[in-house]
């Protein structure tokens, strides 16, 4: 079999797939990618998906072309969840493809270098940049032949998922050849993956990959955090672990953990934290940090912005603070751990008994591949925000006008009923943002000025606080903070501890110190899409 795939890879096997044995999913994908057809893989992190479907794709791109690729245009748009993952997977792909003179480009809030008059032939990106792409340069993707999904299962059962499924039906609005678009979908174990899938595209294979990776599992107790946390360091001195990531299922968990360890350990500098509310420089430090060599401490706390596929190095062990929500995101901590070998340390630290309970359920079932039975419920504001990306579309698109039949058409995956979507389109025509003339929805002037004040917010449905950007007296940007509830004189955050000198309409004035930090209350997120409140009360 593994000779065979080689024959077929002429082009790419030798920029892949440096090592002479290929993993599971990549013998069991790469065919059914060469023959064309659509596909959902399902395999642990670490197994070799993106090579899985990248390489064929390419192969493809590049045997079209007789070897000599020179196209001009934008064939593949890959679509992960966070901007991190976006610049990680760039990073990871961008030489490998420009060796067959692929060219590439990543377009986030935080780095767009994709070339709209001369675009590149491979785009990694978020559903939010998509959408942007979408609403503002539709005729880019006339040419499109390949999209590919990572990590889907992040998206999926959420308002993003509901974006992305909207997304990809106005896609094949546009594309010349919609009939030849292939779908390839990347995934964690998920319950029902048919189901997930059909939700997105149609005429699928289902590619499932187990892997063999041992899950060493021990609990740690205590009666305090601080107990808890210097059994960890005795453990890690036993064992010789110096490379750890500690997760914690929120940001306020996330700095008083870091907080503890630094003080424990001993160690300012090589204890990190990592989640959204760091600036995107900050973000990349610490994985670089972390990447470094084995023989240097570093211990990383983040929320889930480490779950998924970013590759930080040879991990020893993986710390669970708290019990993950779900099995599958058990899992995706997991694969943090060991990325090289087929044994994975993990450590679990409970207060509570329940919580150790919750631990071995957890792992017996992950173990045994036994995953949640989530039920799917669509999230309607998305429709609110797709019409407001749409109207914006047909705006910038001359030959094409937007009316009610192509609203209808394009979300009835999320709302069958028309009257229901009538209602929604009547509550932002009584806003102001759109207006029908003779059949025709168009943005008004109170759209377009919205969409330029807040620098695309109609493309992005995440709920959010308001934010205050936390600046040194250099001028560097550390991250963000939500408003706070009560007033704050030391916080931390990016690792390290803050004096506060000013806090301004939008921002907050900071320098590096020393002593105790507080970890004031802020303001809550919302629990429905950003634009929940832009619904008729009806369907609120």
């Amino acid at each position: 079999m593994k000779s065979d795939i080689r024959q077929k890879l002429p082009y790419t096997h030798r920029i892949f797939f440096p090592f002479p044995k290929l993993t599971d999913v990549q013998e069991k994908t790469i065919p059914i990618i060469l023959n064309k057809k659509n596909s959902l893989i399902i395999s642990p992190t670490a197994s070799g998906k993106t090579e899985a479907v990248i390489s064929p794709i390419c192969e493809r791109m590049v045997a079209e072309c007789n070897g000599e690729f020179n196209s001009r245009k934008l064939l593949l748009i890959y679509i992960v969840p966070t901007k991190a993952l976006v610049s990680d997977i760039y990073k990871r792909l961008e030489s490998k493809l420009g060796r067959l003179n692929i060219t590439s480009a990543s377009k986030t809030s935080d780095l767009n270098n994709f070339k709209i008059n001369h675009p590149q032939n491979v785009l990694f990106t978020t559903p939010e940049s998509c959408d942007s792409l979408l609403s503002r340069h539709p005729q880019i993707l006339k040419d499109l032949k390949f999209i590919v999904m990572d990590e889907l299962h992040f998206l999926d059962n959420n308002y993003r998922g509901d974006q992305l499924r909207i997304l990809l039906k106005r896609i094949t609005k546009i594309v010349n050849n919609p009939n030849e678009l292939n779908y390839y979908a990347m995934s964690a174990t998920i319950k029902k993956p048919d189901e997930m899938c059909e939700r997105y595209f149609k005429n699928h294979e289902i590619i499932i990959s187990k892997g063999s990776r041992e899950i060493i599992f021990a609990t740690v107790d205590a009666d305090v955090n601080f107990e808890k946390l210097k059994k960890i360091k005795n453990i890690f001195i036993e064992q010789n672990i110096n490379r750890a990531i500690f997760f914690c299922n929120s940001r306020k968990k996330t700095i008083k953990i870091t907080k503890q360890l630094k003080e424990i350990f001993g160690r300012d500098d090589r204890i990190f934290e990592h989640h959204s509310s760091i600036s995107s420089d900050v973000r990349k430090y610490v994985e670089k940090e972390m990447a470094r060599t084995d023989q240097i401490l570093s211990l990383c706390v983040a929320t889930s912005s480490l779950e998924i596929g970013i590759d930080i190095g040879n991990i020893q062990a993986v710390v669970l603070i708290d019990p993950p929500l779900t099995v599958s995101s058990l899992l995706q901590r997991i694969g943090r751990g060991n990325r090289r070998t087929n044994k994975t340390k993990c450590f679990g630290v409970f207060e509570l008994p329940e919580d150790k309970k919750v631990f071995a359920e957890m792992i017996y079932e992950a173990r045994n591949g036994i995953i949640e039975d989530i039920d799917y419920q669509s999230d309607v504001s998305v429709v609110v925000q797709q019409i407001l990306s749409l109207t914006m579309e047909k705006h910038n698109d001359d030959d094409n006008k937007l009316t009610r039949k192509i609203i209808h058409d394009l979300l009835d995956v999320l709302v069958p009923d028309p009257e229901y979507v009538d209602l929604i389109i009547e509550k932002i025509i009584l806003d102001e943002y759109v207006e029908e003339f003779r059949g025709t929805i168009m943005p008004t002037s109170k759209l377009l000025d919205f969409d330029s004040k807040t620098r695309g917010r109609i493309n992005v449905n995440i709920p959010s606080t308001y934010m205050l950007k936390v600046i040194d007296l250099s001028g560097n940007v550390i991250g963000e903070i939500a408003k706070p509830t009560e007033k704050m004189r030391k916080i931390q955050l990016a690792s390290f501890k803050w004096n506060v000198n000013e806090i301004r309409k939008d921002r907050v004035i900071v320098n590096r110190t020393k002593g105790d930090t507080s970890i004031p209350n802020f303001s809550p997120h919302m629990d429905k899409g950003w634009f929940y409140s832009w619904l008729p009360d009806e369907l609120k």
